[in-house]
């Protein structure tokens, strides 16, 4: 069973990278935890993992998104090794 006052840092993996910055900025823990649809974490998001991907190119309407086994916000496949770098 999960904690309540955890939910409150959860974003679901569907969502945009602004609505995981939402969840940072209000709550004092300054991270969000992104889920699946069954509460199973994925990874976490901060605000210099968004940072660093809106230099890299992504949008705040983005959805999030992260690579198989790690847990780090990710760019597109479409961007270049030179832009994610920063990032990977």
């Amino acid at each position: 069973m999960i904690r309540t006052d955890v939910k409150r840092l959860f974003v679901d993996i569907k969502d945009s990278i602004a609505d995981a910055a939402k969840v940072i900025q209000t709550q004092p823990e300054k991270i969000a935890l992104v889920v699946d649809e069954e509460n199973n974490l994925l990874g976490s998001v901060t605000d210099a993992l968004i940072r660093t991907a809106l230099l890299a190119g992504r949008a705040v309407s983005d959805p999030l998104s992260f690579p198989e086994g790690r847990a780090n916000l990710m760019v597109s496949q479409n961007f270049s090794q030179k832009a994610i770098s920063p990032i990977i």
